[in-house]
């Protein structure tokens, strides 16, 4: 019995993190919860205060801006490269790096051959069917190019 051990071709899609933009929420909810309470203290100067709430919507529209500019559309393995189709265009990278595993989603780094790397956090419930064979293919080593491979394994001649 022959073990396949490449992962099949995939094309899984991306979807902006609900989970994500929850934990924003709460995250802006509680620091505005905290910040309420400092005022009801009544030992802060309103002048710290303005500037404590100012910093505090800058955040938060930073985090939501984040969470907006998430790129949408579909991760693509061919066996060899890794693609991103979304609404800029394509980006083509020979690897992807895992950065958190939480076995129902996954934080990736798409190091494109152009241009900046691409942060992709993946859901398994965008698509529970090839949440498998994503899994499959971030984790395995792209298939060798029959042209780079000599016709004897054991031949280890070099040339040059």
């Amino acid at each position: 019995m022959k073990v396949l051990d490449q992962a099949p071709a995939v094309h899984y899609p991306v979807g902006r993190s609900h989970a994500l933009a929850w934990g924003i929420a709460v995250a802006a909810v509680a620091g505005l919860l905290v910040l309420l309470a400092w005022w009801g203290m009544g030992t802060v100067h309103r002048w710290a205060l303005a500037g404590a709430l100012g910093l505090w919507l800058a955040c938060t529209a930073l985090a939501g801006h984040f969470w907006q500019q998430s790129p949408v559309g579909v991760l693509v393995w061919d066996g060899q490269t890794w693609h991103f189709q979304g609404h800029a265009p394509e980006r083509t990278g020979p690897s992807v790096s895992v950065h958190l595993d939480l076995q129902h989603s996954l934080w990736l780094c798409l190091r494109c051959a152009q241009g900046p790397v691409l942060w992709l956090w993946l859901e398994q419930h965008h698509s529970p069917l090839l949440w498998a064979d994503l899994r499959r293919a971030v984790y395995s080593r792209p298939r060798p190019d029959p042209a780079d491979t000599p016709a004897d394994p054991h031949d280890r001649t070099f040339s040059g």
